[in-house]
């Protein structure tokens, strides 16, 4: 996440203060700090333990504040005050371990920690993009994008929120309109690799090869031998007629990145626009084999049809 380290040092500066006269408050102090550097030490599986410590402390203080409140005992401004600071610990408690889920294929999990950190703050843009990206991860690309375009409201030079408005686009197959979103971005960074290479590829899908070979070349003049550009390169080629060259700069990009089902889903592609059946059905399974899913990607339909699994 883009202000992730932004992120830990607000933490960090909020906790001391007038944290040393409460103990309990000390614990909610050393807990945030160890998932901290377990996460910054990717020590993910102690950081979530941490950070689920922290969030079951909080749920009992907080029936044990709202029970005072009701009953009526009263409470005083310092106590007041640090029930709000043990609040705005557990909301950043959730967020971290929404990252956490998130990267450990647990997205509907993490979705539920990404909504509390943002419940008590609609300008906490990382807790709007973790939510947007947990519903990427479960191919809810409307939410996902909606999400986005709402980051980018509070947030229009978001290069991140860019660049995953325009992979929503994409996989919605609005290619202009990611084509777009991505233009926007490079106006905002001149230097970002991945907004050409994701334009180049949006490019190819939209059947554009000529401009989307310029991007590539971008992509690659920066990062020579960028997996993912060589071998999106090496099918543009194929579709303007250098189908060997085009097939050399795929093997290439196989050589940096061997599990890579996209390339394999091209030679797929390439061989049956040769009449060359067996070879492509071969290189099709592979492909499923390393983690395509047909069902997601219609580049897929005319091997569906060739090569029955």
């Amino acid at each position: 996440m883009k202000h992730f380290f932004k992120i830990i040092i607000f933490v960090c500066l909020l906790l001391p203060l007038k944290l040393k006269s409460q103990s309990d408050l000390k614990t909610y102090q050393y807990l945030i700090e160890n998932s901290i550097t377990a996460l910054q030490e990717s020590r993910n599986s102690e950081a979530e333990q941490q950070l689920d410590s922290l969030i079951n402390i909080y749920q009992t203080d907080e029936q044990l504040f709202a029970k005072r409140l009701y009953l009526g005992d009263g409470l005083s401004e310092k106590q007041m005050n640090a029930f709000v600071t043990k609040s705005i610990l557990y909301t950043q408690a959730c967020f971290f371990k929404g990252l956490i889920l998130l990267k450990s294929d647990r997205p509907y999990e993490a979705l539920i920690n990404f909504k509390i950190s943002v419940e008590s703050d609609s300008s906490f843009s990382d807790g709007f993009l973790g939510i947007a990206d947990s519903y990427m991860a479960i191919y809810q690309y409307p939410k996902a994008l909606e999400i986005y375009t709402y980051v980018l409201s509070i947030e229009p030079s978001n290069t991140y929120a860019l660049l995953k408005s325009a992979s929503a686009l994409g996989f919605l197959k609005m290619y202009d309109q990611a084509v777009k979103k991505l233009d926007q971005a490079i106006k905002l960074d001149s230097t970002c690799t991945l907004c050409y290479q994701n334009k180049g590829y949006y490019l190819l899908l939209n059947k554009e090869y000529d401009n989307a070979l310029i991007h590539l070349d971008m992509t690659l003049k920066a990062e020579p031998n960028d997996p993912y550009a060589l071998n999106n390169k090496g099918f543009v080629l194929h579709k303007l007629n250098e189908s060997k060259e085009g097939l050399k700069l795929i093997d290439a990009s196989l050589k940096t990145f061997p599990d890579n089902h996209h390339a394999y889903l091209n030679k797929a592609l390439i061989y049956l626009d040769k009449k060359k059946q067996k070879e492509a059905c071969g290189f099709f399974s592979k492909a499923i084999s390393l983690g395509l899913e047909p069902q997601y990607n219609d580049r897929t339909k005319p091997l569906v049809t060739e090569c029955p699994q």
